[in-house]
């Protein structure tokens, strides 16, 4: 192979280099655009479930509120017989209810923590 071979050669090797560079460059700019996008999914998904632990805190509360109420109720003895079973059963519906909401609310957060 004389030199003017050799350097035929090696600008076609260059110039696929080039065209490989230049696809393998707009691949990156595709990806990068594509994860500023997904940060913003994720951005949002993140306050939504902010928001909902939020919620499901409240929610516990006044269902705690309620339950320590019923229970006051029953130790001061201010209900009938009934009413006590009642409020037994309520209470009871509570307890559930307030469980289920822990069970959301670490469900949530194993979610957020895995972002």
């Amino acid at each position: 192979m004389d030199n003017d071979e050799k350097i035929r050669h090696l600008e076609k090797l260059i110039d696929n280099k080039k065209h490989t560079l230049l696809l393998k460059q707009q691949s990156i700019k595709s990806t990068l655009h594509d994860n500023v996008f997904l940060r913003g999914i994720l951005g949002n998904l993140h306050n939504f479930n902010e928001q909902l632990i939020h919620e499901k805190q409240k929610q516990k509360k006044a269902l705690q509120m309620l339950h320590d109420y019923i229970q006051k109720l029953n130790l001061t003895e201010k209900l009938s017989n009934g009413n006590a079973i009642d409020a037994k059963a309520e209470q009871a519906k509570i307890l559930k209810e307030i469980k289920k909401i822990n069970d959301d609310l670490k469900g949530v957060s194993d979610d957020l923590n895995e972002f």
